[in-house]
C-alpha cells in the first residue's frame, strides 16, 4: 500500500459525493469520496490526512498521461524491480517519495522497463482512499 501525508486544500461536493484535493508536498491528488462535509465532520479544509492507494492501482506509461482521463499523474524513475514469472514489483522514485507498483511481467517486457527508466505514473481519482489522522 502506498501512503503519503497531506493536507486537504479544496472540497467540491454534490449530493453524497465529493471531489477532495489533497496537497502532498509537490503534488495535489484529486480524490473522489462518497462523503461530504455534512456527513463527515473530519472532511474539511486544512485537515491533515493520509492518501492511500494499492500497488495494483498504479498505472505506468512511458508516455505522458496529460491527455488522458487520469487526474493524478506524476513522473518518476524506476529504482527497483523484482521480476516474477507472472507479476513484477517495481519501486519508482518520485518528487513525493517512493511509489510501489505491481504490473504483469509481460507488460514489463512490452514497455521495455528497466532500472533508471523514466516513467509516468497514474492513479484514478476513485482508486485513492483518505485516512483521517
Amino acid at each position: 500500500m502506498n501512503s503519503f501525508k497531506g493536507t486537504i486544500t479544496k472540497i467540491t461536493s454534490e449530493g453524497i459525493a465529493s471531489l477532495v484535493y489533497v496537497n502532498c508536498s509537490s503534488i495535489t491528488f484529486k480524490i473522489v469520496v462518497l462523503d461530504n462535509e455534512e456527513t463527515n465532520q473530519k472532511l474539511k479544509i486544512d485537515a491533515t490526512v493520509s492518501v492511500l492507494f494499492k500497488n495494483t492501482e498504479v498505472i505506468l506509461s512511458i508516455n505522458s498521461l496529460n491527455k488522458s482521463s487520469i487526474e493524478n499523474s506524476l513522473e518518476g524513475k524506476i529504482t527497483s524491480i523484482d521480476t516474477g514469472k507472472i507479476m513484477s514489483n517495481l519501486i519508482i522514485t518520485t518528487s513525493i517519495g517512493n511509489i510501489k507498483a505491481l504490473i504483469t511481467s509481460e507488460q514489463l517486457n512490452v514497455l521495455n522497463l528497466s532500472l533508471d527508466t523514466s516513467v509516468y505514473l497514474g492513479i484514478k481519482s476513485n482508486e485513492i482512499m483518505i485516512a483521517y489522522d
